[in-house]
């Protein structure tokens, strides 16, 4: 079974719509259900790009060619012939098909959401991380899934012991870029001005690790780094206006961190977006607790869900209806 591009594109746009009309309805439906009905359509998403078409985008292509190379390789080889982290390799190896594979990883993501929702609280929490990773879907759903992964690891280990060790092993099974969670999670400006200036340093004298660090698609990538900036500003600007420790002791420093990721991203490498929506995801996730405690109205909890899910995807939606607008005339 094969959806046409058009039919999984109505999905990618339907659904963040359905989303943002059920966090609307937050206060009225109240939190165990609103939780219950995100994971409902979030689930449809998920089926639906399963049977995208393998030409759907550059993202799917590659995969499609990776699972077929895959498919006829043993011992070594399977290292060597594809970029794939442990998680999505051991799929790769089980399914030994791409539609198969496709739905062991959409599996995996809806298992992954499902317990984000157990373990947090506040519907702030699941609009960023769901504005993040839910997109990515159709496209890169190996960092998506590395995504909802630290995630879930950040909500069940809020101790400081062994997190930063925990986190990054987590992040380097799902996705490389992943094994700076470590760094981020400790909320320091400094140790990740250290390592951006040490990536720099890498790239200027490795070729492979530069062009890989300018991306595919500069255009789309520049975009969604201004997205992801401006979306982990306005979590910082709500935090701090309804946490004071959170106003005291982090946003100096997270301000200081997504603006270096941002410049490194804009100017010169695109690809380190990818770490602003990590960082994103980090604060929302650690703010879930704090924001849980303040005893804040579920009503403004709803209404700062909806916006910040409507500031990660409203761009996204532009995009996709642009494309699917293009479509149609070609057609």
């Amino acid at each position: 079974m094969e959806l046409s591009s058009a039919s999984v594109l109505a999905f990618e746009f339907g659904v963040p719509c359905m989303l943002m009309l059920v966090l609307a309805l937050s206060d009225a439906f109240g939190t165990r259900l609103t939780k219950r009905l995100i994971l409902v359509v979030a689930a449809v998403q998920l089926i639906a790009v399963v049977f995208r078409p393998a030409d759907y985008n550059t993202d799917t292509s590659a995969y499609d060619s990776y699972i077929d190379l895959l498919a006829g390789s043993s011992g070594n080889e399977l290292l060597l012939l594809t970029k794939f982290e442990p998680l999505h390799l051991l799929l790769a190896v089980l399914t030994q098909d791409f539609r198969w594979w496709l739905i062991a990883e959409n599996v995996v993501g809806l298992v992954l959401l499902w317990t984000l929702c157990r373990r947090t609280a506040r519907l702030e929490t699941l609009a960023v991380v769901l504005g993040c990773a839910l997109p990515l879907f159709s496209s890169s759903v190996r960092f998506g899934n590395g995504l909802l992964a630290v995630a879930c690891v950040l909500a069940i280990h809020q101790t400081e012991r062994g997190r930063m060790i925990v986190t990054t092993f987590v992040g380097g099974l799902t996705h490389v870029s992943l094994l700076m969670v470590g760094i981020l999670q400790r909320r320091q400006w400094l140790p990740t001005a250290l390592i951006l200036l040490g990536f720099v340093a890498f790239a200027l004298v490795d070729e492979d690790v530069r062009g890989r660090a300018g991306g595919g698609d500069e255009d789309e990538f520049k975009g969604a780094g201004l997205r992801s900036f401006l979306g982990c500003v306005m979590l910082m600007l709500y935090l701090r206006a309804r946490l004071p420790d959170y106003r005291h002791k982090l946003f100096t420093s997270d301000l200081l961190s997504a603006l270096g990721v941002f410049l490194l991203s804009m100017l010169f490498f695109p690809v380190v977006n990818r770490w602003l929506i990590l960082l994103m995801i980090v604060m929302a996730v650690d703010a879930d607790a704090p924001l849980a405690k303040a005893n804040l109205p579920r009503g403004k909890g709803g209404i700062a869900a909806l916006a910040l899910y409507a500031a990660l995807m409203l761009p996204f939606l532009y995009k996709l209806a642009t494309t699917w607008g293009a479509e149609a005339l070609a057609g």
